[in-house]
C-alpha cells in the first residue's frame, strides 16, 4: 500500500511537457541524464531523409541530416529547456539510432552507443 500511495503522490506533482520532438527539432528521445550541478541533459536524435517522386513511387534521394543533439535542461521552477546551448554530434551513428550516452567529465568526453553495435567517444576539445 505504501508504494501505491508514493506513486500517486509523485504523479500528482509531475509536470508533463508533452511530445518535445517537434519543439526541440528531433525525431526521437534517447535519455535524460543528471549532471553534477543538478541540471540534466536530454539526448535527441534526428534522421531526416530527402524523398522524391518518380511516377507513383517514392524514392530515397539521400540523407539530409543524421545527428544526435545534447540539450540542457535547467532546474528552474519549472524545469526549462535551453536549446540555444545545444551540442550536436554530427553523423552520430549514421543511419542507426543512438540508444545511450554518458559523460566522462574528467576527460571532457561524451560516449554514445548505437544500434550499429558501436561505442563512439566524442571529445570536447
Amino acid at each position: 500500500m505504501y508504494e501505491l500511495n508514493l506513486c500517486l503522490t509523485l504523479e500528482e506533482h509531475a509536470v508533463h511537457y508533452g511530445d518535445m520532438r517537434e519543439g526541440l527539432g528531433g525525431e526521437y528521445m534517447a535519455n535524460v541524464l543528471r549532471r553534477p550541478d543538478g541540471s540534466a541533459v536530454i539526448g535527441m536524435g534526428t534522421h531526416r531523409y530527402i524523398l522524391g517522386w518518380l511516377g507513383y513511387r517514392v524514392l530515397l534521394i539521400g540523407n539530409s541530416r543524421e545527428s544526435f543533439d545534447l540539450i540542457q535542461f535547467t532546474k528552474n521552477t519549472p524545469w526549462t529547456f535551453v536549446p540555444e546551448s545545444k551540442v550536436t554530434l554530427p553523423g552520430a551513428h549514421g543511419t542507426e539510432i543512438v540508444r545511450a550516452f554518458c559523460f566522462l567529465d574528467s576527460h571532457k568526453t561524451v560516449l554514445t552507443a548505437g544500434e550499429d553495435g558501436q561505442v563512439k567517444a566524442w571529445s570536447g576539445e
